[in-house]
């Protein structure tokens, strides 16, 4: 065959891969496939200059990319090495994986010295203490097999990260060696994406059941959301993910990562603490205390009025001069840490709000008894799981609640988030107020000082050098708020923070981009706070406030009194009640089918498996509907299957029948529990 022969068939072949790939993409990511013709249009036209090529070189018989800028090569000429040893690097244990299992419990610790490292639990009265020892549980079933979770061995591998793409030639071999189920494939360039497209078949990661999650040189917010499509996905098999990672010009995909995956963290949501707390006092207050609707239809005039919403961050004190100087031309929200220090200046909220649900944090620090009178007469926005020792201490008449994770009001709706700061935020939106001002909303440190909260609250401050603290990005070792992560800010273009704040900044930049109406404006005025998307980065030394109208706050009170009853309810709805009585019959069904499978235990992993499948289509879509039942065993599931799973994919795991049924019973029995538990709480309703 000539060369010009092989030349041409070459170029067929990569035009017929790519046309097959853009075929597949415009199925399955229909948004990247628009903007990877886009980018070809416009090569195609010289609109666009390309910075990269695609060679083929014969002495290596692979392809490279050539950076026209650098006049350089990506593989250094030596693509057919570095896909080798990509593929030997790729192995089936622990090495070189994300995990949200608690090294803590998997170190095989009683759960006594557990809970003295406060620093891996929250504290949520008694229900850690049962989460732990419910996992316990499965240590009696797989005693001597679980060892240090670094050192693990599995027999497969269900999930798999590319963390970069430059060519993809490697990918392909890793899916053959893994066999691996679900991907994420990410990539900084969209240019260097769209040439893998040319030698990649991407369609063979969405095949026989296989999925893939695209996210191709994304801003921030979009890639947080392509992770967490990622991570949702069979969340249960989040206990090993392994990854593999081109080293080229991916440094931000780590802090987004592994960001995403300590919110998923294994006992971040505890089922015990969802089912007693939210769940109990739901129960018990669905029909006693008005409820805020945030579907209603509001009066247009009031919403017009300007609401400044103040939280703990560093910037609040800087400001708090500028706050009480214009205190009366705002309706001001403020978050209760924040009240008492407020009430130094002078400065009376207008609405408080709570999310934190502890009793001993909220009564020591929040509303203690000497303070309490400060906001006698301000309306509190509470959760519907605030303690009722909390709920007794302010002024009936000015109490609101509002529900969170899953309403049961049906024309209701709950804003999600780790704090009060993003939750109360998304509810100013929901109120459709039209022009909101952030301050102290900073989800970032004080850049001068170290300092995480404002002054007078309890604030973590970290030491002088903390700018030179590194993350371990290619460990599984990070936490909530050791490290600092460095990512964009709100008025200057770099601020640091840790994980929990950044969690926070991702949760309400992805509530004001489903939640904003095109009238809503929202100004961020913290000078050194994460940036937020869908907000306006504004410097207060800007901002005009002499033609802004001073508010008669007795008036206000009135017509904001008013507002809020009009946009609340007392009562479920018959049809809401109605609904209940449906998911009793359903749960009790369900309780007949667990105790079929308690008396036919399955012989197989792969009919145990089956089983589990099962079960999540009967809990997580329900014929009727229901109203709680995701939320708290959702929960339940994830934890304990990660558990199981993680366990019995083992490579070489003695007597692993006996030890899979015994797991299972004990999975079985949990559930039956806390059906029970359940059930009865939807009967006080």
């Amino acid at each position: 065959m000539s060369i010009e022969n092989a030349q041409e068939q070459l170029q067929n072949a990569l035009i017929t891969t790519f046309l097959a790939n853009l075929s597949f993409l415009n199925e399955y990511d229909n948004r990247l496939y628009q903007r990877v013709d886009a980018l070809s249009q416009a090569i195609n036209s010289g609109v666009f200059k390309e910075n990269y090529s695609l060679e083929f070189l014969e002495k290596d018989g692979d392809f490279d990319i050539y950076d026209h800028k650098n006049k350089s090569y990506l593989y250094e000429k030596k693509p057919r090495k570095y896909n080798r040893t990509a593929f030997n690097k790729i192995d089936f244990t622990s090495k070189g994986s994300f995990s949200i299992l608690d090294p803590q419990i998997f170190q095989g610790k009683h759960f006594n010295s557990i809970f003295d490292e406060v620093e891996y639990f929250c504290d949520f009265d008694y229900s850690n203490k049962l989460l732990v020892n419910d996992i316990f549980e499965y240590f009696n079933v797989f005693n001597n097999t679980i060892g240090d979770y670094k050192f693990k061995k599995y027999k497969y591998i269900d999930k798999f990260m590319f963390i970069g793409t430059l060519l993809g030639r490697h990918i392909p071999l890793i899916l053959e060696k893994t066999n691996a189920k679900d991907f994420f494939v990410c990539e900084q360039n969209l240019e260097l994406f769209r040439l893998s497209l040319f030698v990649v078949d991407y369609s063979n990661l969405a095949r026989e059941g296989k999925t893939v999650v695209f996210s191709i040189m994304e801003d921030s917010h979009i890639l947080d959301e392509q992770l967490e499509r990622f991570l949702t996905h069979k969340p249960y098999e989040n206990y090993n993910i392994k990854y593999f990672t081109t080293d080229y010009n991916i440094e931000e995909y780590f802090n987004h990562i592994l960001t995403s995956i300590l919110a998923h963290k294994s006992t971040s949501f505890n089922y015990h603490m969802m089912l007693e707390n939210i769940w109990k006092n739901i129960a018990t207050r669905i029909n006693k205390y008005p409820v805020l609707q945030f579907k209603s239809e509001y009066d247009d005039s009031f919403t017009q009025t300007p609401v400044l919403f103040l939280a703990a961050g560093p910037s609040l004190h800087e400001n708090i001069q500028w706050v009480k100087e214009n205190k009366d031309k705002f309706i001001l929200v403020a978050i209760g840490a924040t009240y008492k220090t407020l009430a130094k200046h002078g400065i009376i909220p207008d609405i408080v709000t709570t999310l934190d649900p502890q009793f001993t944090v909220l009564n020591k620090k929040h509303f203690d008894d000497a303070n309490i009178q400060y906001i006698h007469n301000s309306f509190i926005f509470a959760s519907m799981n605030t303690d009722g020792r909390i709920l007794k201490k302010f002024n009936p008449d000015n109490l609101f609640l509002f529900e969170i994770n899953k309403p049961l009001h049906s024309s209701n709706i709950c804003y999600k988030g780790f704090s009060v700061g993003e939750v109360s935020a998304s509810i100013l939106l929901g109120l459709k107020f039209k022009n909101i001002y952030y301050l102290g909303l900073d989800f970032a440190i004080n850049q001068k000082t170290g300092d995480t909260h404002t002054h007078g609250y309890s604030s973590k401050s970290y030491d002088d050098d903390y700018k030179t603290r590194k993350q371990q990005e290619h460990s599984n070792t990070f936490t909530f708020d050791e490290e600092l992560i460095e990512i964009e800010g709100n008025l200057v273009q770099k601020v640091y923070t840790n994980r929990l704040f950044a969690m926070s900044a991702n949760a309400l930049s992805s509530n004001i981009t489903m939640l904003k109406l095109s009238n809503q404006s929202i100004y961020n005025l913290s000078p050194h706070g994460a940036f937020i998307q869908g907000t306006i980065p504004t410097s207060i030394q800007t901002l005009d406030t002499d033609h802004f109208t001073s508010l008669d706050k007795t008036t206000l009170k009135e017509k904001l009194g008013l507002f809020l009853h009009n946009i609340s309810k007392t009562q479920l709805s018959q049809q809401d009640q109605e609904d209940l009585l449906e998911e009793r019959a359903y749960l009790e069904d369900l309780k007949r089918k667990l105790s079929e499978c308690k008396n036919h235990p399955s012989t197989t992993f792969e009919e145990f498996n089956a089983r589990i499948e099962a079960l999540l289509q009967l809990f997580f879509f329900p014929s009727v509907y229901c109203s709680f039942v995701l939320v708290v065993f959702i929960h339940f599931f994830n934890v304990m299957l990660q558990y199981i799973y993680y366990c019995l994919n083992t490579q070489n795991l003695p007597k692993e029948k006996d030890k899979l049924q015994k797991a299972e019973n004990v999975f079985l029995s949990q559930l039956d529990k806390l059906l029970d538990k359940y059930t009865s709480y939807l009967k006080q309703i």
